[in-house]
């Protein structure tokens, strides 16, 4: 079990590696060189303080104020190798974060955005600080985080943390200088016996990397009496380390979602967040540890989750593009100018767009991502040869896209590409007809992501009846239970009314042109969707219109064309209509 440090254990942990750093380092066979360490204890003093304390608490942009990390950290699984699988069947071998300091093995822990690398290492320094508390002999946690590196050495950063100061005969090469620090840093290390936790290799600086990257080497491969742990967003590790193992994070089981909401908010509210999440489209997305935190932290202080689904894919998107970088005060260089954030979220859309049409499915591989890439590059710009290097850009800044397993990948979930999808689609000059009768739940979102979400459903409708050669069952149930599940803001309207008519119609009785109100068709999906009130009265609207003119025969339609004028689209009855009782009773006409 984790425990909080008090203030009198901080101090035996720090008068304890104070003293490890005292200890005589013999070098009397590199030249001239002098090591000065009189500021050793205040700066493994000021060092322990902060990592006790950034260890203790998690804090983000969504909390009403910091949180203990003790009170909400789940224990997560790792899989041996560079991937995690969502199908765990895949899995090559388990263990758990918590396992790491007994196996006492270098290790890479590799994750998509939010996976959880930082805060695993969180867990090990307090587990690390609460050992040598227990027995005596516990590990040192040193914290090094890649990003604060600016042009400093990993080499120089690590001794300045020890504050020890390093002076060269000035003949040395640099070859034999950065040997020499090597030997001299790797003595620190195994004299304090250190946990050192080296953090984002993929937020360093791009000109700093191969030089951070050989260091590293170098550490790990002669480490002896110290333990490395790196961590690094997969798409960005493409290296090797000799001496150390690479996990993935695994996405959290239902048992370890469980687990945290109840840790967070106690197990009554936990449940009822959990349930609510399971009734929406984005139900899922909280096997991502960050997208857990931030729907505890919502429900924390509103008492529920967003109403509207919409708002939570927009914030997951901007906290997965910018929001969780700049909360960590982290700016990401790109090797493409003219992608910055919203550049990037542009050309997510339309890669979401054509990936569905091409793939057809959740997941793609490198060969859909290049077709895909195809057809977008040119309007941003980007080289023609390089999807590769542009999508695992994307990848590693985003964790939008993420690599699965055997070159294959897919959306970090299903609802953030159809979100995606919809926002590419609403954006379009007109709605192409071929494609939006094969995307249901896309166009369920973009009318729900349109300013006029009657209007919107209208312009839908004819798209799909327009196009439709046959029933439209396979589009109308999933549509309407999308738009069900999506909360849309319909008003009451005629319009809405003789387009939800004219789609029943289409859907039960496609007659092309002529309609035909409900004869005792239709579908649990369609009575559920009448149910909502302002749908069911403009429904009742039109029919009482429609009731006015049962004498006359004909049914007239206004129907806006594609080119935005109307026409009056007349639907022939053959003399009457009939309406089955079931439907006047759903509809009280």
């Amino acid at each position: 079990m984790l425990e909080l440090i008090g203030e009198t254990v901080i101090r035996k942990i720090i008068d304890a590696a104070a003293k490890a750093i005292e200890k005589k380092i013999d070098l009397s066979d590199l030249g001239t060189i002098k090591l000065d360490n009189r500021e050793s204890k205040s700066a493994i003093e000021h060092h322990i303080n902060m990592i006790s304390h950034w260890a203790a608490e998690i804090s983000f942009r969504d909390l009403r104020g910091s949180k203990k990390f003790v009170d909400s950290f789940v224990d997560l699984d790792l899989t041996l190798g560079p991937i995690s699988t969502r199908n765990r069947g895949h899995a090559s071998g388990h263990t758990r974060v918590t396992d790491l300091l007994q196996h006492n093995e270098n290790v890479v822990i590799l994750g998509d955005p939010g996976a959880g690398k930082t805060t695993s290492l969180k867990r090990l320094a307090l587990s690390a600080l609460t050992e040598t508390h227990r027995s005596g002999r516990g590990k040192t946690p040193i914290l090094v985080r890649l990003r604060d590196l600016g042009n400093s050495s990993l080499l120089s950063e690590i001794l300045g943390i020890l504050g020890v100061r390093v002076s060269f005969d000035d003949e040395l090469s640099k070859e034999s200088k950065d040997k020499t620090l090597i030997r001299i840093v790797g003595q620190y290390l195994r004299n304090l016996n250190t946990l050192l936790l080296v953090d984002g290799l993929d937020e360093s600086p791009f000109s700093e990397r191969e030089n951070i990257v050989r260091d590293l080497r170098d550490i790990i491969l002669y480490s002896k009496d110290y333990q490395v742990v790196l961590t690094c967003r997969t798409a960005d590790f493409v290296y090797s380390f000799e001496n150390a193992a690479s996990f993935a994070i695994e996405p959290l089981s239902e048992w370890q979602i469980q687990s945290f909401a109840a840790k967070w908010l106690g197990e009554k509210a936990g449940e009822d967040l959990l349930k609510q999440i399971c009734g929406t489209p984005y139900g899922g997305t909280e096997v991502l540890p960050l997208t857990l935190a931030h729907l505890c932290a919502i429900y924390e202080r509103t008492g529920s989750i967003p109403e509207k689904p919409r708002t939570v894919y927009r914030k997951i998107v901007r906290l997965l593009l910018e929001e969780w970088d700049e909360q960590r005060s982290i700016k990401r260089e790109s090797r493409y100018a003219s992608f910055d954030v919203d550049r990037k979220e542009d050309f997510l859309k339309a890669i979401a767009f054509h990936l569905t049409i091409i793939s057809k499915r959740s997941s793609f591989n490198q060969k859909d991502l290049e077709r895909a890439y195809l057809e977008v590059y040119e309007r941003f710009s980007v080289p023609r040869a390089e999807a590769r290097k542009v999508a695992r850009e994307i990848e590693s800044h985003t964790g939008l896209i993420i690599a699965t397993w055997s070159e294959n990948y897919e959306f970090a979930h299903k609802s953030i590409q159809e979100y995606l999808t919809a926002e590419y689609i609403l954006k379009l000059p007109t709605i192409p007809p071929e494609k939006a009768i094969k995307l249901p739940n896309e166009m369920a979102l973009a009318v729900a992501l349109s300013s006029d979400a009657n209007e919107y459903f209208a312009a839908v409708v004819f798209a799909v009846i327009d196009r439709s050669r046959g029933t439209l069952e396979d589009f109308t149930h999933p549509f309407l239970r999308r738009t069900l599940l999506e909360k849309v803001d319909f008003c009451p309207s005629i319009s809405l009314g003789q387009f939800v008519l004219a789609l029943y119609s289409e859907t039960y009785h496609p007659s092309r042109g002529q309609l035909r109100l409900p004869l005792g068709s239709g579908s649990d999906v369609f009575s559920d969707f009448l149910r909502l009130a302002p749908v069911r009265e403009s429904v009742v609207s039109v029919m009482q219109m429609l009731q006015t003119r049962r004498q006359i025969g004909d049914v007239y339609l206004v129907l806006p064309k594609e080119n935005a004028s109307t026409f009056t689209m007349l639907f022939k009855s053959i003399g009457h209509y009939t309406v089955d009782n079931r439907f006047l009773e759903l509809m009280k006409v």
